[in-house]
């Protein structure tokens, strides 16, 4: 679990190289002990790749983690997210953006209430379809429903902490973050 929420941090903080050690060592022990998991390892992995320029990688990468995703109502939720990735790294890789399957996607997201998938495929659909409100409506459509529950969950808060904040960015209370990867 430690490598995992390092893999999710570092891609977080735009870290991938360090991103893709972790998901590394996550898939390296999904593929002995926890096969049920490796969805998640494979979907990692193609984030971190996709992060660092090495598109074909990430693309081969998402299609196995939706290949090891349950059928059926099981793995919905992760085959979901991994479809997101998906578009964004088609799109990166030259295809045009698919607007309408975005949109299909994002409205199931949100019907499932996997609001923080939702609206980072929202702010995705804003920067390609050039529509901020698309990012507002999603944000608008999920506040009442996920941010109560980022405040009382430490680690996500913690998480939000690290997507918000850039390392060496001022703290409003004075002083400077620093974060770091023991």
């Amino acid at each position: 679990v430690d490598e995992l929420d390092r893999a999710e941090a570092s891609i977080a903080m735009g870290r991938y190289d360090d991103a893709l050690a972790a998901a590394n060592r996550v898939l390296d022990l999904v593929e002995r002990r926890l096969s049920e998991w490796e969805n998640v390892a494979r979907a990692l992995r193609a984030q971190a790749l996709h992060g660092l320029g090495r598109g074909e990688e990430a693309s081969s990468e998402i299609a196995a983690a939706i290949a090891a995703c349950p059928p059926g109502a099981d793995g919905c939720r992760w085959r979901s997210r991994c479809n997101a990735l998906q578009l964004e790294i088609r799109t990166s890789l030259g295809s045009p953006w698919p607007a309408q399957e975005a949109a299909d996607l994002a409205d199931q997201m949100l019907q499932s209430k996997l609001y923080h998938w939702a609206i980072d495929l929202m702010c995705a659909r804003a920067v390609h379809e050039k529509d901020d409100e698309i990012a507002a409506k999603g944000r608008n459509a999920a506040r009442p429903r996920v941010w109560p529950t980022l405040e009382s969950d430490p680690k996500r808060r913690l998480r939000r902490r690290f997507r918000a904040a850039a390392p060496g960015d001022h703290h409003p209370m004075g002083g400077r973050l620093q974060f770091g990867m023991p």
